[in-house]
C-alpha cells in the first residue's frame, strides 16, 4: 500500500513478471485497480506473481479496490505464513468506488492465516453501492490453508455479483 509499481518501476504495459522472497507490512502484495493513483486510465491486466514467501499483518494477497479493472492474473507457487488473512478479494473499500476482477486464478498456494480466504463486495461502504462490480472466473486451485478462524468467509452480495468461483483439488482446515 505504498508506491505502485508503476510509480518505481518502467515497465512494458500490460505484463508484469515479479519474483520476490519476502515482503510484510499492510499487504503484502496488492493488486489493485487504481486509475487515479496511476493518474490515467488503464486497466491492472496481465499480472504474475510466482514463488514468493509472504506474511502481512492485514491481507498477504489482497485483490481489489480501486475505480479501474483487474483482469487476466495468476498467482501461484505462494507459501503465506503468520497473516492475518491470505487471500482477500474485495472489489470495493469505499462508497462510489470499485473495481471490477476477472479472471485471476490462485494455483498451488500454502496458507497459515488467521483468516485463509475472504471474499466480499465491500470492506466499508453498502453492498447496494450502484458503483459495486463484478468478481468472475476466480479460480483457486491446490489450495492448502491451515487458519484459526473460519477458513472461507463469503459476505452477503447481490444476485450476480459473485460468478464462476471455482475451488479445486484444496484443502481449508479450520484449528479451534
Amino acid at each position: 500500500d505504498g508506491k505502485t509499481l508503476g510509480e518505481v518501476l518502467t515497465l512494458e504495459p500490460r505484463a508484469i513478471n515479479w519474483l520476490a522472497t519476502k515482503f510484510s507490512g499492510d499487504d503484502a502484495i496488492a493488486i489493485r485497480g487504481a486509475n487515479t493513483r496511476l493518474k490515467k486510465d488503464a486497466e491492472c491486466d496481465n499480472v504474475i506473481v510466482d514463488n514468493c514467501i509472504l506474511s502481512s499483518a492485514a491481507c498477504a494477497v489482497r485483490v481489489g479496490v480501486g475505480s479501474g479493472f483487474i483482469r487476466n492474473c495468476k498467482l501461484t507457487n505462494l507459501k503465506i505464513v503468520n497473516s492475518n488473512m491470505g487471500i482477500g478479494i474485495c472489489p470495493s473499500y469505499r462508497q462510489g468506488n470499485c473495481t471490477g476482477i476477472d479472471n485471476v486464478t490462485f494455483e498451488n498456494i500454502s496458507i497459515n492465516a488467521v483468516q485463509a480466504l475472504r471474499m466480499a463486495p465491500s470492506w466499508g461502504s453498502d453492498i447496494d453501492d450502484p458503483a459495486i462490480k463484478k468478481v468472475s472466473n476466480i479460480t483457486f486451485r491446490n489450495i492448502n490453508a491451515v487458519s484459526s478462524q473460519a477458513s472461507i468467509i463469503v459476505f452477503p452480495f447481490k444476485k450476480g455479483m459473485f460468478e464462476n468461483i471455482s475451488i479445486q483439488d484444496s484443502t481449508f482446515t479450520f484449528l479451534a
